[in-house]
């Protein structure tokens, strides 16, 4: 749903990038169980959806970041190497870079 709701100031590269990455995020920090409890999960997505429906930007990407940073055992080792928001990360951006389709 992300890839879809590219905001308009945004270039499509970076699009692809931070929604890459956040997923990259998701996969690395959230698939084993034993990462985050099924509490924090919820909450999470539960939250997640209703942001979905509202205004996305880079903050949005930001906050899923700080989220897992918070609740993954290992999700703020994985956000102080590989958060794709920070302005150097961003630089690194090229279309097509994830095979990510983004409006």
């Amino acid at each position: 749903m992300l890839a879809s709701k590219r905001p308009s100031e945004i270039p499509r590269a970076q699009w692809e990038y931070v929604v890459g990455w956040t997923l990259e995020l998701h996969a690395n920090c959230a698939s084993d169980f034993t990462q985050i409890s099924l509490e924090d999960k919820e909450k999470f997505a539960r939250e997640l959806e209703i942001r979905l429906n509202g205004e996305i930007d880079l903050a949005t990407i930001d906050w899923i970041w700080d989220e897992y940073s918070r609740f993954a055992r290992t999700g703020q080792t994985y956000s102080d190497k590989y958060r794709p928001t920070l302005p150097e990360r961003l630089k690194e951006a090229e279309l097509g870079c994830f095979g990510i389709p983004v409006n």
